[in-house]
C-alpha cells in the first residue's frame, strides 16, 4: 500500500542516522544543517520536500542551579512567553 511505512528504525544519534542512510539502510528526514557536509561531498542526496510543513518539539535544557544568572533568567522568560 502506498504511503504505508512497513519498517522503521529509531536512532538516538544524528550521526548514527546519517551512517545508516549512507550504508543504504533507509531514508531519513534531518535538518539540512546536520547533513550539509555529506550532501556537498556527495555521500547523501537531498530530496526537497514540497507542500509539507515540518514542526519540531524542542526543549530548553540547563544545568540545575540554585540561582540563575540574570541573563539566563531573562532568556528563559523570553522564549517561554
Amino acid at each position: 500500500m502506498r504511503g504505508e511505512i512497513v519498517r522503521s528504525l529509531i536512532q538516538c544519534s544524528t550521526q548514527a542516522i546519517k551512517s545508516a542512510v549512507e550504508a543504504g539502510l533507509g531514508i531519513s528526514i534531518l535538518p539540512r544543517l546536520t547533513v550539509a557536509r555529506e550532501i556537498e561531498q556527495g555521500f547523501l542526496h537531498e530530496v526537497k520536500l514540497q507542500g509539507i510543513m515540518m514542526m519540531r518539539d524542542l526543549c530548553l535544557v540547563k544545568k540545575k542551579q540554585r540561582f540563575m544568572r540574570t541573563s539566563i533568567s531573562s532568556f528563559v522568560e523570553f522564549i517561554t512567553e
